[in-house]
């Protein structure tokens, strides 16, 4: 089966080593207007990916979907609050293409290593693979080569970030009053717009 186009996908195995459900990633992103339905309804990016599982053989029963993100940091901390850790699945394969791979798995480790508050230490013992998908075919070259480019740059920023994010209450307050995504102060402000390259790359 070929996950290229597809966000990003979370697999949750058990003992039995088998994948039992598979999680899809995001209600879209910020860099672009959503794709919407004939009936003029957003289509959110993880319900396209379950669509696409479902066509492809896997059980819809299989299948939970995450909407609430709109960028990586997103689709890890609200895959986490909305579903891992209520169903305490903690064994994980993230899979994501080869572009995104790198700040993808420094999220997902950061992320959900994150103990409650700075306060406790607790938090499930969670095991995470990373699987990164050939960027061969994915879009064209120029806008590949842009979203590395971002990618790269994105990810020395991510890092500062997880230097004095500590606890999932100081992610919370860093996503809801500094991101651009979630802060309803930022959201209402202009930032800075993307090349027509790095838009294909979305």
């Amino acid at each position: 089966m070929c996950f290229f186009f597809l966000p990003l996908l979370l697999l949750v195995f058990v003992h039995t080593g088998r994948p039992v459900f598979v999680i899809t990633l995001s209600g879209g992103t910020t860099h672009k207007p959503p794709v919407r339905d004939r009936h003029d309804f957003v289509i959110h990016e993880c319900a396209a990916a379950a669509k696409y599982l479902i066509q492809a053989g896997v059980p819809g029963t299989h299948i939970v979907q995450e909407w609430s993100s709109y960028d990586t940091i997103g689709n890890a901390y609200f895959a986490r609050l909305q579903h891992t850790e209520p169903r305490q699945w903690q064994n994980l394969v993230i899979v994501t293409s080869e572009f995104h791979m790198p700040r993808t798995q420094a999220i997902f480790e950061w992320v959900f290593r994150l103990p409650w508050s700075e306060d406790s230490n607790s938090s499930l013992p969670y095991h995470l693979q990373f699987v990164a998908v050939s960027d061969v075919g994915v879009m064209e070259q120029g806008a590949l080569e842009s979203r590395r480019a971002k990618e790269k740059k994105s990810l020395q920023s991510l890092l500062q970030t997880i230097s004095r994010v500590k606890s999932l209450s100081t992610l919370h307050e860093f996503l809801f009053s500094e991101h651009a995504a979630y802060s309803t102060n930022q959201r209402f402000q202009s930032h800075p717009s993307l090349s027509v390259s790095e838009l294909k790359s979305y």
